[in-house]
Protein backbone atom coordinates (compact mmCIF):
# COMPACT_ATOMS: atom_id res chain seq x y z
CA UNK A 1 0.00 0.00 0.00
CA UNK A 2 2.86 2.40 0.87
CA UNK A 3 4.48 1.74 -2.50
CA UNK A 4 1.32 3.09 -4.22
CA UNK A 5 0.91 6.21 -2.04
CA UNK A 6 4.41 7.59 -2.66
CA UNK A 7 4.10 7.66 -6.52
CA UNK A 8 0.66 9.31 -6.25
CA UNK A 9 2.05 12.07 -3.98
CA UNK A 10 4.96 12.68 -6.35
CA UNK A 11 2.56 12.89 -9.32
CA UNK A 12 0.36 15.50 -7.56
CA UNK A 13 3.40 17.59 -6.58
CA UNK A 14 4.76 17.55 -10.14
CA UNK A 15 1.42 18.80 -11.51
CA UNK A 16 1.31 21.60 -8.91
CA UNK A 17 4.86 22.74 -9.68
CA UNK A 18 4.09 22.73 -13.41
CA UNK A 19 0.98 24.90 -12.91
CA UNK A 20 2.91 27.43 -10.82
CA UNK A 21 5.67 27.53 -13.40
CA UNK A 22 3.09 28.60 -16.00
CA UNK A 23 2.02 31.55 -13.87
CA UNK A 24 5.62 32.85 -13.61
CA UNK A 25 5.92 33.40 -17.35
CA UNK A 26 6.94 36.99 -18.13
CA UNK A 27 4.15 38.85 -19.93
CA UNK A 28 5.24 42.33 -21.11
CA UNK A 29 2.83 45.11 -20.10
CA UNK A 30 3.06 48.71 -21.24
CA UNK A 31 1.48 51.43 -19.08
CA UNK A 32 0.87 55.05 -19.99
CA UNK A 33 3.33 57.40 -18.24
CA UNK A 34 1.85 59.54 -15.44
CA UNK A 35 3.39 62.98 -14.91
CA UNK A 36 3.26 64.71 -11.53
CA UNK A 37 3.18 68.49 -12.04
CA UNK A 38 2.71 69.64 -8.44
CA UNK A 39 6.44 70.17 -8.05
CA UNK A 40 9.02 72.69 -9.16
CA UNK A 41 10.10 70.23 -11.83
CA UNK A 42 7.47 67.91 -13.44
CA UNK A 43 8.34 64.34 -12.42
CA UNK A 44 7.21 60.93 -13.61
CA UNK A 45 5.09 59.15 -11.00
CA UNK A 46 7.42 56.15 -10.73
CA UNK A 47 10.32 58.49 -9.93
CA UNK A 48 8.48 60.58 -7.34
CA UNK A 49 10.19 60.52 -3.93
CA UNK A 50 7.00 61.12 -1.92
CA UNK A 51 3.55 59.59 -1.51
CA UNK A 52 1.38 60.76 -4.42
CA UNK A 53 -2.21 59.97 -5.45
CA UNK A 54 -3.49 60.99 -8.89
CA UNK A 55 -7.21 61.02 -9.70
CA UNK A 56 -7.88 61.12 -13.44
CA UNK A 57 -10.87 62.62 -15.27
CA UNK A 58 -12.17 59.12 -16.04
CA UNK A 59 -12.11 58.16 -12.36
CA UNK A 60 -13.88 61.42 -11.44
CA UNK A 61 -16.71 60.69 -13.88
CA UNK A 62 -17.26 57.22 -12.39
CA UNK A 63 -17.36 58.31 -8.74
CA UNK A 64 -20.64 59.12 -6.88
CA UNK A 65 -19.68 62.69 -6.00
CA UNK A 66 -20.85 66.23 -6.82
CA UNK A 67 -17.93 68.37 -5.66
CA UNK A 68 -14.17 68.38 -5.09
CA UNK A 69 -14.48 67.96 -1.28
CA UNK A 70 -16.75 64.94 -1.71
CA UNK A 71 -14.21 63.47 -4.15
CA UNK A 72 -11.28 64.01 -1.76
CA UNK A 73 -13.18 62.06 0.90
CA UNK A 74 -12.18 58.91 -1.03
CA UNK A 75 -8.43 59.67 -0.88
CA UNK A 76 -6.51 57.92 1.88
CA UNK A 77 -4.84 60.24 4.36
CA UNK A 78 -7.16 63.22 3.80
CA UNK A 79 -9.43 64.40 6.59
CA UNK A 80 -12.31 66.37 5.05
CA UNK A 81 -14.43 68.73 7.12
CA UNK A 82 -17.51 70.29 5.50
CA UNK A 83 -20.77 71.69 6.82
CA UNK A 84 -23.00 70.26 4.10
CA UNK A 85 -23.14 68.49 0.74
CA UNK A 86 -21.58 69.96 -2.42
CA UNK A 87 -18.55 71.15 -0.47
CA UNK A 88 -20.19 73.93 1.54
CA UNK A 89 -17.57 75.51 3.85
CA UNK A 90 -15.03 72.72 3.37
CA UNK A 91 -11.45 72.30 4.64
CA UNK A 92 -8.92 69.50 4.21
CA UNK A 93 -6.22 68.09 6.47
CA UNK A 94 -3.54 65.62 5.36
CA UNK A 95 -2.04 63.06 7.74
CA UNK A 96 -3.23 64.87 10.85
CA UNK A 97 -2.33 68.39 9.74
CA UNK A 98 -4.65 71.35 10.15
CA UNK A 99 -6.44 72.94 7.20
CA UNK A 100 -3.96 75.86 7.32
CA UNK A 101 -1.12 73.42 6.62
CA UNK A 102 -2.51 72.09 3.32
CA UNK A 103 -1.78 74.08 0.17
CA UNK A 104 -4.52 74.16 -2.49
CA UNK A 105 -3.47 74.85 -6.08
CA UNK A 106 -5.42 75.27 -9.32
CA UNK A 107 -3.10 74.76 -12.29
CA UNK A 108 -0.18 75.37 -9.94
CA UNK A 109 -1.56 78.69 -8.59
CA UNK A 110 -2.09 79.13 -4.83
CA UNK A 111 -5.80 79.67 -4.06
CA UNK A 112 -5.69 79.51 -0.24
CA UNK A 113 -7.54 82.32 1.50
CA UNK A 114 -4.81 84.76 2.68
CA UNK A 115 -7.16 86.46 5.15
CA UNK A 116 -8.53 83.56 7.19
CA UNK A 117 -6.88 80.41 5.83
CA UNK A 118 -10.36 78.91 6.16
CA UNK A 119 -12.71 77.17 3.71
CA UNK A 120 -9.82 76.54 1.35
CA UNK A 121 -11.97 74.28 -0.85
CA UNK A 122 -14.51 76.98 -1.70
CA UNK A 123 -13.40 76.83 -5.33
CA UNK A 124 -14.90 78.23 -8.55
CA UNK A 125 -13.91 75.12 -10.49
CA UNK A 126 -16.34 72.18 -10.72
CA UNK A 127 -15.74 68.48 -11.40
CA UNK A 128 -16.67 68.79 -15.08
CA UNK A 129 -13.73 71.20 -15.57
CA UNK A 130 -11.07 68.99 -13.94
CA UNK A 131 -8.56 66.94 -15.93
CA UNK A 132 -6.92 65.39 -12.85
CA UNK A 133 -6.15 66.00 -9.18
CA UNK A 134 -2.73 65.40 -7.63
CA UNK A 135 -2.47 64.82 -3.88
CA UNK A 136 1.08 65.04 -2.49
CA UNK A 137 1.35 63.87 1.12
CA UNK A 138 4.07 65.08 3.44
CA UNK A 139 5.76 68.39 4.12
CA UNK A 140 6.57 70.65 1.18
CA UNK A 141 7.26 73.91 2.98
CA UNK A 142 10.77 74.18 1.57
CA UNK A 143 9.24 74.53 -1.91
CA UNK A 144 5.85 76.12 -1.30
CA UNK A 145 5.93 77.85 2.10
CA UNK A 146 4.13 77.32 5.41
CA UNK A 147 0.79 76.29 3.90
CA UNK A 148 2.35 73.11 2.46
CA UNK A 149 3.51 71.64 5.78
CA UNK A 150 0.98 68.79 5.62
CA UNK A 151 0.81 68.37 1.84
CA UNK A 152 -0.34 69.79 -1.48
CA UNK A 153 -3.56 69.32 -3.46
CA UNK A 154 -3.06 70.41 -7.07
CA UNK A 155 -6.15 70.61 -9.31
CA UNK A 156 -5.44 70.53 -13.05
CA UNK A 157 -8.18 72.01 -15.25
CA UNK A 158 -9.21 70.69 -18.64
CA UNK A 159 -7.77 72.57 -21.57
CA UNK A 160 -9.94 73.52 -24.56
CA UNK A 161 -9.14 71.38 -27.60
CA UNK A 162 -10.28 73.77 -30.38
CA UNK A 163 -13.49 71.76 -30.87
CA UNK A 164 -16.81 73.45 -30.23
CA UNK A 165 -19.09 71.65 -27.80
CA UNK A 166 -21.69 72.34 -25.12
CA UNK A 167 -22.44 70.28 -22.00
CA UNK A 168 -25.23 70.77 -19.45
CA UNK A 169 -25.37 68.90 -16.12
CA UNK A 170 -28.33 69.24 -13.75
CA UNK A 171 -29.21 67.40 -10.53
CA UNK A 172 -31.87 67.98 -7.87
CA UNK A 173 -33.09 66.62 -4.56
CA UNK A 174 -35.45 67.24 -1.68
CA UNK A 175 -35.92 70.61 0.05
CA UNK A 176 -35.37 72.47 -3.21
CA UNK A 177 -31.77 71.32 -3.49
CA UNK A 178 -30.34 71.58 -6.98
CA UNK A 179 -27.04 71.84 -8.79
CA UNK A 180 -26.40 72.93 -12.36
CA UNK A 181 -23.35 73.38 -14.57
CA UNK A 182 -23.19 74.68 -18.14
CA UNK A 183 -19.93 74.31 -20.08
CA UNK A 184 -19.16 75.65 -23.54
CA UNK A 185 -16.01 75.48 -25.65
CA UNK A 186 -15.54 78.42 -28.03
CA UNK A 187 -13.19 78.15 -31.00
CA UNK A 188 -12.05 81.60 -32.14
CA UNK A 189 -9.34 80.76 -34.62
CA UNK A 190 -6.04 80.72 -32.74
CA UNK A 191 -7.80 81.05 -29.38
CA UNK A 192 -9.92 78.32 -27.81
CA UNK A 193 -11.81 78.99 -24.56
CA UNK A 194 -13.66 76.69 -22.18
CA UNK A 195 -16.24 78.60 -20.10
CA UNK A 196 -18.31 77.06 -17.29
CA UNK A 197 -21.13 78.49 -15.16
CA UNK A 198 -22.20 76.66 -11.98
CA UNK A 199 -24.97 77.11 -9.40
CA UNK A 200 -25.69 75.29 -6.11
CA UNK A 201 -28.64 76.02 -3.83
CA UNK A 202 -30.71 74.38 -1.12
CA UNK A 203 -33.46 75.49 1.26
CA UNK A 204 -33.15 72.34 3.36
CA UNK A 205 -30.12 73.34 5.37
CA UNK A 206 -30.30 75.32 8.61
CA UNK A 207 -30.71 79.10 8.39
CA UNK A 208 -27.72 81.42 8.40
CA UNK A 209 -25.32 79.10 6.56
CA UNK A 210 -25.86 80.58 3.08
CA UNK A 211 -26.21 77.51 0.90
CA UNK A 212 -26.68 79.60 -2.23
CA UNK A 213 -23.53 79.70 -4.35
CA UNK A 214 -22.58 80.35 -7.94
CA UNK A 215 -19.31 80.53 -9.84
CA UNK A 216 -17.68 80.94 -13.21
CA UNK A 217 -14.46 79.36 -14.46
CA UNK A 218 -12.64 79.83 -17.76
CA UNK A 219 -9.53 78.28 -19.29
CA UNK A 220 -8.09 79.36 -22.64
CA UNK A 221 -5.35 78.28 -25.02
CA UNK A 222 -3.62 80.57 -27.50
CA UNK A 223 -1.97 78.82 -30.44
CA UNK A 224 1.41 80.45 -31.02
CA UNK A 225 4.14 79.46 -33.43
CA UNK A 226 6.30 78.36 -30.48
CA UNK A 227 3.47 76.34 -28.87
CA UNK A 228 0.34 76.81 -26.77
CA UNK A 229 -0.06 79.55 -24.15
CA UNK A 230 -2.57 78.51 -21.48
CA UNK A 231 -4.28 80.83 -19.00
CA UNK A 232 -7.32 80.55 -16.73
CA UNK A 233 -9.41 82.58 -14.29
CA UNK A 234 -12.40 82.07 -12.02
CA UNK A 235 -14.89 83.87 -9.80
CA UNK A 236 -17.13 82.57 -7.05
CA UNK A 237 -19.80 84.09 -4.81
CA UNK A 238 -20.22 82.31 -1.49
CA UNK A 239 -21.44 84.09 1.61
CA UNK A 240 -19.68 83.16 4.85
CA UNK A 241 -22.79 81.94 6.67
CA UNK A 242 -21.22 81.60 10.12
CA UNK A 243 -24.40 81.02 12.14
CA UNK A 244 -23.45 78.72 15.08
CA UNK A 245 -20.01 78.26 13.54
CA UNK A 246 -18.10 79.77 16.46
CA UNK A 247 -20.77 79.79 19.17
CA UNK A 248 -24.44 79.03 19.76
CA UNK A 249 -25.80 82.53 19.46
CA UNK A 250 -29.46 83.04 18.47
CA UNK A 251 -30.46 83.62 14.84
CA UNK A 252 -32.31 86.85 14.10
Amino acid sequence: MKTLIIPIILLVLSKTITSFAGVDEDIPTTLEPVLVTASRMPTKLEKATRSVTIISAGEIENMPVNSVPELLNYVAGIDMRQRNIHGVQADAGIRGSSFEQVLILIDGVNVNDPQTGHHSLDLPIVLEDIEKIEVLRGHGSSLYGANAFGGVINIISKKPDFKRRTKLTVSSGSNETYRGNLSRVFDLGRVSTRLSLSKDKSDGYRAGTDFDNWGIFSSSSLDLSAGLLDFSWGFQEKEFGADKFYSFYPSW
